[in-house]
């Protein structure tokens, strides 16, 4: 019997010659081959919108039925934070633990927005309102100036 991931293929005497027939007439020996059953074997790919750094690399050839980690990477993406993997309609923890199902597994990072409250101060230093706004993946320095959108 192969190995839980592998299949028979044929049996091999080592000549080279095609499929024939044999007529043994004495002691032979025949050696059974085997090879991978690819339907048993499958990935885990990792994907992201923003093309973040740090992603973990993608494996193949995991074995079906096989104990896996979920990666503990976690990405980095400008303007968002990294809130964990899905996969299907599940939200999966950086560190959990699943066994690797007869089909390939793709985790989708899941991010929220970065979002700060802005405060906004007349002259006087009184202040008028508080605006939450969503990072816009710009910086800006110390003095520097900068322009408010929108009527206020």
């Amino acid at each position: 019997m192969p190995e839980d991931g592998y299949k028979f293929l044929r049996w091999n005497d080592y000549r080279s010659s095609a499929s024939r027939t044999d007529v043994v007439t004495g002691n032979k020996i025949y050696t059974a081959s085997f090879g991978k059953d690819e339907t048993k074997w499958n990935s885990i790919k990792y994907v992201s919108d923003g093309n973040p750094s740090n992603m973990p690399a993608d494996q193949s050839d995991v074995k079906a039925g096989s104990s896996q980690k979920v990666s503990s990477s976690r990405p980095v993406r400008e303007g968002f934070r990294f809130e964990g993997w899905e996969t299907d309609d599940t939200t999966v923890d950086a560190d959990q633990n699943f066994i690797m199902p007869a089909n390939d597994v793709t985790f989708t990072a899941k991010w929220s927005e970065l979002k700060y409250r802005v405060s906004y101060y007349e002259n006087r230093g009184d202040k008028e309102f508080d605006r939450d706004v969503i990072y816009d993946e710009k910086r800006y320095a110390a003095g520097d100036t900068t322009a408010a959108l929108g009527a206020y």
